[in-house]
């Protein structure tokens, strides 16, 4: 463990530094888990607000309107993905590492993330004017984007504050406006206003929690003027689109499998696939959110610890490891009931698919850790090989197996190619681990200069 870290000129964290706030967090492995479990906690209640708000939702509003607002809100998920540059969480784990000082990783990343968000805000619009999907008219569009908008700077800002330690704050703040949604939209709908209310309800949500997210920590991005910045937009962006590329790659091979079947098989095939692979998703989100939620702490220990880091993941990968090897054998047997009981009797017959999917639980488990492991091992370029390999393996199943599989083909590609990332990812890590230290950063700082002269 380092020593206590010196204050640099303006109170903040010194160039070199992590944040002293993160610093006391990692004091100890139960320390650092028990300060990263709260990001899990309040993305668990997210996604549980937004489940509960649906289910209201189709309950009170007409089937068009459900229909408007489900088609709407997979426009602004898809818009987000393709304005995430990756730089907010460069940003974010270079902070936490203590490469740069909090505020001269906070202004070089905020023109890039705000020119990406105006322009997807800009960019929606205009696909909404050729749409035809349902609620593609101009007002619910525009409220749309300037969600999007809203949501990008929010991310940014709720990621830097994790950088810097401030978790219990940025998960209540996360938790205060799921709440808020809940409410609001809740009433709005009750109300009959309508779509475009509840759409404005969650702009005015991220507008909201992304003020005060930025008023929170803007004592800790000071940027002294005795401090000569070290960092960059572009060096940002040239690492964060690593990020950025090797994310699409990762959630087509998510999403491919259904979209073959849907070219290939029967609506029935889709219904009953799509309702399995659910329980798979759910495991990966679970997965994804705890290696998320342990980044800024392992991209601080990779630094100062690496053999400590080395020994937290390796627990933190054999209890996850192992909880879906129970889950899944616990559920394999009752795969028939668990199906019926969710979804209906009509999607009994595809207790089948259930197992196939279930037998994937412990890649999807690995895969969510490993993934951000790597990225606190600053391995983004090589995250950016395993999402390709892993189309690559994904298209070559979805081709093979799915015209002749149907259902079962798509989910044996499903598992699979989550297999094939899974283990590459894994490999990855442990090479990472094993070399106990961290890469290029884009600030600079991080390694010695023979350890950034390139090596076979």
């Amino acid at each position: 463990m380092s020593e206590h870290l010196t204050d640099g000129p303006g109170g903040g964290p010194a160039p070199g530094e992590a944040p002293h706030r993160l610093e006391r967090a990692a004091q100890s492995d139960r320390r650092l888990l028990a300060r990263s479990s709260v990001t899990l906690v309040s993305r668990g209640f997210s996604k549980f607000a937004q489940i509960f708000f649906l289910v209201l939702a189709a309950r009170l509003l007409s089937v068009d309107e459900f229909a408007s607002y489900s088609y709407l809100l997979v426009l602004a998920a898809a818009f987000t993905i393709l304005s995430d540059t990756g730089v907010p969480l460069v940003a974010s784990r270079d902070a936490a590492a203590g490469r740069a000082t909090p505020g001269d990783l906070f202004y070089s990343a905020l023109p890039v993330v705000a020119v990406s968000a105006v322009a997807a805000a800009l960019i929606l619009p205009i696909f909404g004017a050729f749409d035809s999907g349902p609620g593609s008219s101009f007002v619910p569009v525009m409220v749309t984007a300037v969600y999007v908008l809203f949501n990008r700077l929010f991310d940014f800002t709720a990621t830097m504050l994790r950088g810097v330690g401030r978790f219990t704050f940025e998960a209540v703040l996360q938790s205060a406006g799921a709440v808020f949604f809940i409410a609001g939209a809740s009433i709005v709908t009750i109300a009959g206003l309508g779509v475009t209310a509840v759409l404005a309800v969650l702009a005015t949500k991220e507008l909201g929690c992304g003020v005060i997210a930025y008023l929170a920590i803007r004592g800790d991005i000071e940027r002294p003027k005795e401090i000569t910045p070290v960092t960059t937009w572009r060096s940002l962006v040239k690492i964060g689109i690593h990020l950025a590329v090797a994310g699409v790659a990762l959630a087509l091979i998510m999403r491919l499998p259904l979209v073959v079947l849907g070219n290939a098989g029967s609506p029935h095939e889709v219904a009953l696939f799509s309702a399995a692979q659910r329980f798979g998703d759910a495991v990966y989100i679970l997965a994804i959110s705890s290696g998320f939620a342990l980044l800024p702490g392992i991209a601080y220990l990779a630094r100062a610890d690496p053999p400590r880091a080395r020994r937290l993941l390796h627990r933190v990968l054999l209890v996850l490891l192992g909880a879906s090897v129970v889950v899944a054998a616990a559920a394999m047997p009752m795969a028939h009931l668990i199906m019926s009981t969710i979804f209906g009797a009509k999607y009994g017959p595809g207790a089948d698919l259930l197992r196939i999917v279930l037998l994937g639980l412990p890649a999807y488990a690995g895969l969510g850790v490993c993934w951000y492991a790597v990225v606190a091992f600053d391995g983004e370029a090589r995250l950016v090989r395993i999402g390709l390999i892993g189309l690559a393996v994904s298209v070559l199943l979805s081709v093979f197996l799915i015209p002749s599989g149907g259902d079962e083909g798509a989910a044996w590609t499903y598992m699979g190619s989550l297999y094939a990332m899974a283990g590459l990812s894994l490999v990855v890590l442990e090479r990472q681990l094993a070399r106990g230290r961290v890469g290029a950063t884009a600030s600079g700082v991080g390694l010695s200069a023979a350890e950034r002269t390139p090596t076979a």
